[in-house]
């Protein structure tokens, strides 16, 4: 590696001589981010694996990462560390909820999202993601009630991700669900549109 050089895997050198470690920190994030939303993920981990233990972000990042990749596991280790370091990161903790839902930790994923409609952060996302997991634990009551919260709350995104999301694919044909989509629908075209939220299962 040249001297003053940062190699990137991915072909990205940054110049980084005589700099701040939080300036490189930064620089490496920002490099990490653009990995993401090109899907390099696998590049972006080790992007960001260079900036480590600055701050919460990083870890949420790294984190978002490896959920993409579907590993799992990492991810919430990921979360969990950026909520050491930032109890109130609010991604992070969604994110926890939402990696803990595709391990199966149903249970300790609907606590996660308790605590996020208790504090008021992202409440629709945190509704709608408790229907999942109550949909994946087999709870069709309590599936639609959090539902019908998170369409009071956000119609236009509560319709949009309950068309596609996987979670609901076991009760999808049935007439009580469907009897649902049809009333969430109505209320959703009688709103103006949103802006599509992150951290939404599916």
């Amino acid at each position: 590696m040249k001297s003053g050089m940062i190699s990137i895997t991915g072909g990205i050198e940054l110049l980084l001589d005589e700099v701040s470690p939080l300036f490189k920190a930064n620089t490496l994030v920002n490099a990490g981010v653009t990995l993401m939303e090109d899907g390099r993920f696998d590049k972006a981990v080790t992007c960001l694996d260079e900036a480590l233990g600055y701050t919460a972000d990083i870890w949420y990042f790294k984190g978002t990462s490896l959920y993409e990749m579907k590993k799992y596991k990492g991810a919430l280790k990921c979360y969990g560390t950026a909520l050491e370091l930032n109890p109130k990161h609010s991604g992070s903790k969604m994110g926890k909820g939402v990696t803990l839902h595709y391990l199966g930790k149903y249970k300790q994923a609907i606590a996660i999202y308790n605590a996020i409609i208790a504090e008021g952060g992202k409440v629709a996302v945190a509704w709608f993601n408790k229907a999942c997991t109550f949909c994946m634990m087999g709870k069709d009551e309590e599936t639609f009630e959090s539902l019908r919260k998170s369409n009071e709350l956000d119609p236009t995104n509560t319709s949009i991700h309950l068309e596609t999301d996987e979670s609901f694919d076991g009760i999808r044909s049935t007439p009580k669900f469907k009897k649902l989509v049809e009333e969430l629908r109505g209320h959703a075209e009688c709103r103006m549109p949103g802006k599509q939220n992150l951290n939404y299962i599916g």
